[in-house]
């Protein structure tokens, strides 16, 4: 009889030792592990339980590692059922580290029934000392976390914006090369050029020496653009002084050379040649999508 809820008992202790349920699960991650719908709701209930659950199967599990133990010593002695009792219980927890993904699995699964039956643990968790969270560096995620909040749509895009900058990469921002109109080293601004340049809508204008690859300086619409018939010389209009960065450098990255160097614009680069060229309006007008109604349910 003895052997009998010795292993009953161990069955139990392998079992609570196999929770170590994530409770940092968000509701992207709860998706992937196959809960959708009111099963997803479940299991969002559940984790805010989970504290006082866990301490209480805790508590469940060293009353039944105590009496496995007593059970021991009573079956084959003190030495000998202290030794057994040791071995079984290091093997339980031993199984139960290997059993953890199952169980993750049976929560997904069965996290109504346990909202319903151990719905009342929840009392326990002023109890717990809170774990320190880790904190989510993955852009997808934070976003997942910002969408599936009830913070305001302007507000969700601005924080959006922020995240989506940190990890954001220059060339996916930056006017292409081609696209950009330049200016060579010895054109004259004549009234008439100055004209063209107004009506090619661009605000700063890189000037060329002696091919394309070859900046030595960027003019400012704003800086030629006073009421004259005069020729502006180009050569005192233009800015030596402007920042290059590589194409795979971050948005972030690029505004902290800005503010470094007390300019709005950055030439971009790639493999040794222009790829392009990125200013501050460009970064600010970055606008991510707000998410329609159908997709803040789905989230």
């Amino acid at each position: 009889m003895n052997v009998f809820l010795i292993i009953i008992l161990t069955i139990l202790v392998t079992a609570i030792a196999s929770v170590e349920f994530r409770t940092d699960h968000n509701k992207s991650a709860i998706k992937s592990l196959g809960a959708t719908g009111k099963k997803a709701k479940a299991v969002t209930k559940f984790i805010d339980i989970y504290p006082g659950f866990e301490l209480f199967i805790n508590l469940i599990s060293l009353l039944a590692m105590i009496w496995i133990a007593c059970l021991c010593a009573i079956t084959w002695g003190i030495w000998a059922g202290c030794f057994i009792a040791l071995v079984v219980i290091a093997l339980a927890h031993l199984l139960g580290a290997r059993l953890v993904a199952l169980t993750d699995q049976f929560i997904i699964a069965q996290a109504g029934l346990l909202v319903k039956y151990f719905g009342w643990t929840g009392v326990l968790n002023s109890l717990v000392v809170k774990r320190s969270v880790e904190p989510v560096e993955d852009t997808d995620e934070l976003i997942e976390i910002l969408r599936s909040s009830h913070i305001d749509c302007p507000t969700q895009l601005a924080i959006e914006k922020i995240i989506q900058l940190r990890s954001l990469t220059v060339d996916k921002l930056a006017t292409k090369w081609a696209d950009i109109h330049k200016i060579g080293y010895r054109e004259k601004l004549t009234p008439k050029t100055i004209d063209e340049l107004f009506q090619s809508q661009q605000k700063i204008f890189p000037v060329i020496r002696n091919d394309e690859n070859d900046v030595v300086g960027l003019l400012h619409f704003m800086d030629i653009s006073t009421i004259g018939q005069t020729e502006k010389n180009l050569i005192n209009s233009m800015h030596r002084n402007f920042v290059t960065c590589e194409h795979d450098t971050t948005i972030t990255a690029v505004l902290q050379l800005m503010a470094e160097n007390e300019t709005t614009v950055a030439v971009v680069m790639k493999n040794k040649k222009v790829y392009g060229m990125v200013n501050l309006t460009d970064i600010l007008a970055h606008e991510p999508v707000c998410p329609t109604t159908t997709d803040a349910v789905s989230h």
